[in-house]
C-alpha cells in the first residue's frame, strides 16, 4: 500500500512516509485497522524525532522561572512517544529491523 493523498490525509514526516510504505508494503497491510495502527506508529514516530530536536536544541534540563533546574519537558514526551511508537508496531505482530 503506498501512502498518498487519495488514501489517507496524514500529514507525516519524509521519514515516516517512507517508514509507512515500506512497512505496509513489506507486511501487506491494507485492512482498516492494520492501517491505523501503522499511522498512529507514524505520527507517534514523528512525535519522538520533534521532542529529540527540542531536547537536543535546549537540553536535557532546563530552568524554570526562578532559575532553578528542571527536566526539559519534551523528555516526556519523547519517552511517551516512543512507548506509543513501540506499542503500534508491537500490536502489528512485525519486527522492523534497525538499519
Amino acid at each position: 500500500m503506498e501512502l498518498n493523498k487519495k488514501n489517507t490525509d496524514m500529514q507525516l514526516s519524509k521519514e515516516s512516509t517512507k517508514i509507512f510504505n515500506e512497512v505496509a508494503t513489506a507486511y501487506a497491510i491494507t485492512d482498516p485497522a492494520g492501517v491505523l495502527i501503522l499511522q498512529t506508529a507514524c505520527e507517534s514516530f514523528d512525535l519522538m524525532r520533534l521532542a529529540q530536536k527540542s531536547v537536543h536544541k535546549f537540553g536535557v534540563v532546563t530552568t524554570d522561572e526562578r532559575n532553578r533546574p528542571k527536566a526539559n519537558p519534551a523528555c516526556s514526551v519523547e519517552r511517551d512517544a516512543r512507548a506509543a511508537f513501540l506499542q503500534a508496531i508491537r500490536l502489528l505482530k512485525i519486527d522492523i529491523p534497525v538499519t
